[in-house]
């Protein structure tokens, strides 16, 4: 019988910190605009070098949809990963997408008549440093790699989660902001982004 490599598995080879352990989750029960968030958070992961624009190359594992009397659920997977601030890491996040009962709704925005939405929106992400695959073929590595870590790199990595853990918190707030749900930024993250929200102005040079 042939070996199914699960990805969970090989993962936790290469994890280094959960940040933070168990991850960020955020509900929002109200109206909101599903393209809208879909966009927005697109962007956002563009904007931070996750990813490419370009829709091929976008990693979306995951986009199913079902219909029923209680209106659509749709789950959707994204799996980013990127270079870290240290050349030894990368940064990965996987975000997991649960929208329940969504229907179509109107709502008054700025004076107009709007297409918005009305469901159970959670989005779950789990941002982790990770060994830069590379790197952690090195022979010394392999060899030394619990010393290494807890010992000559502890700096690095105390470093690396403190850097992911301010950006995950940016994410957070950004999808808050975009629900408007209260935060506790002194400024909101991507104010282009907020600005756009209800589609008034494209994507472009900040």
């Amino acid at each position: 019988m042939p070996y199914i490599i699960n990805r969970q598995t090989e993962l936790k080879k290469r994890v280094i910190k959960f940040v933070p352990p168990g991850g960020m989750k955020i509900v929002h029960k109200d109206l909101f605009n599903m393209e809208g968030i879909y966009f927005y958070l697109h962007e956002w992961f563009v904007e931070y070098k996750y990813a490419p624009a370009a829709e091929p190359d976008w990693p979306e594992i995951l986009y199913l949809q079902r219909e029923g009397a209680a209106g659509i659920e749709l789950w959707i997977k994204w799996r980013f990963s990127k270079p870290g601030k240290d050349k030894l890491f990368n940064w990965d996040i996987d975000m997991d997408w649960h929208i329940l009962g969504m229907k179509d709704a109107e709502a008054t925005v700025k004076g107009r008549k709007m297409k918005m939405n009305t469901a159970e929106c959670e989005i779950q992400f789990y941002p982790r440093v990770m060994e830069n695959p590379e790197f952690s073929k090195e022979p010394i590595y392999l060899k030394m790699k619990d010393f290494l870590l807890q010992r000559f790199l502890k700096k690095k990595v105390d470093k690396e989660e403190d850097d992911l853990y301010e950006e995950a918190i940016k994410l957070q707030e950004a999808i808050k902001g975009y629900f408007k749900i209260d935060t506790y930024l002194s400024e909101p993250a991507f104010e282009r982004f907020y600005q756009s929200r209800t589609g008034e102005e494209p994507r472009g040079p900040v």
